[in-house]
């Protein structure tokens, strides 16, 4: 198990555990992708502060980031949203970003 304490370790713990979980889960993801989702992953879904987070920390343009959102979502890793247009995490990465990586206990561990 790997303490999550200092940022430095949580973030490429995170990372990898995303990238793991994909992998065994969906398909393997690119470095591109990976940084996309852990940006929704951060925010808890594909929203407006996800994209723009994405955007400044990663130095793309919008039309970079579509093309990511569309190879995620033939991953699986994206689906289309039930009532409106748009796309919302899979459901196994959501309970993964709410018992791990979201989840605000004083003694959270990832396990790897």
């Amino acid at each position: 198990m790997l303490n999550l304490k200092s940022d430095k370790n949580r973030i490429k713990a995170v990372r990898q555990f995303v990238q793991t979980f994909c992998i065994f889960a969906f398909k393997d993801v690119t470095p591109r992708e990976l940084d996309l989702l852990c940006e929704i992953l951060a925010c808890g879904e594909l929203n407006e502060k996800a994209k723009k987070n994405f955007l400044l920390n990663h130095n793309t343009t919008k039309e970079n980031y579509s093309q990511i959102v569309l190879r995620l979502a033939s991953k699986g890793i994206l689906q289309d949203k039930e009532r409106r247009n748009g796309k919302v995490l899979h459901d196994s990465l959501k309970q993964l970003s709410d018992m791990y990586i979201n989840n605000n206990s004083p003694n959270k561990k990832i396990m790897l």
